[in-house]
């Protein structure tokens, strides 16, 4: 503990490491050797005492924080041509898929189904979209097409104002559309404790 109090900047918040090491090297020495120590974008700031870590000055939002590791990632790969990107919540769930609620399998087994039922149809150029209503007060997904011309590289942000005046926190709206997403413990099979994840056939789809 001595030592992660000596190297490491326990005295901001932050979320720890947030870069990606690349092969064959150490991110934070690749940020440091490009003079990015104390870089700042907004509120967040890579960290004057490990280049491995973003901090919160102070108010910073997410916006800024993700800002700052592209700003990063783009300067470390013209000046070294090292691939250096901050490890995003999407890393996060897919390593976490085991604690997907019943919900996200479902829904999960829904979208697969619909995109290959469509293929084998022919249908291209579409995406499997999620379209909810609230039926009888429930929660209901059913599944859609939409063209890859409206959804590729497009993001849907959460509404502004579902995040409160202080942007460190959420607003009872954000709650209400999540929760429905979070039901249900599925039953998973397990080896040793461990997540037994299926290994699939690689047979062609008739």
């Amino acid at each position: 503990m001595a030592k992660r109090v000596e190297k490491q900047p326990l005295d901001k918040p932050s979320a720890g490491s947030t870069f990606k090491r690349p092969a064959g090297a150490f991110a934070a020495a690749l940020i440091d050797q490009c003079g990015l120590r104390g870089f700042r974008h907004g509120g967040a700031a890579v960290s004057d005492k490990h280049c491995g870590f973003v901090v919160n000055l102070g108010g910073a939002t997410c916006a800024d924080v993700l800002a700052l590791c592209d700003e990063v990632r783009a300067i470390v790969k013209e000046k070294t041509g090292a691939k250096v990107r901050g490890i995003e919540l999407s890393l996060l769930q897919r390593c976490g898929a085991h604690l997907a609620s019943e919900t996200d399998i479902e829904e999960a087994v829904m979208a697969g189904r619909a995109a290959v039922e469509n293929a084998v149809a022919g249908i291209t150029d579409k995406m499997v979209a999620f379209e909810r209503e609230t039926v009888d007060g429930h929660y209901v997904c059913k599944t859609k097409l939409l063209p890859l011309t409206e959804v590729a590289n497009f993001e849907k942000k959460i509404p502004l104002e579902w995040i409160n005046d202080s942007h460190n926190g959420v607003k009872q709206e954000l709650i209400d559309y999540v929760l429905p997403l979070i039901q249900g413990e599925p039953k998973l099979p397990k080896e040793d404790s461990l997540p037994r994840f299926a290994k699939l056939k690689k047979v062609l789809a008739k």
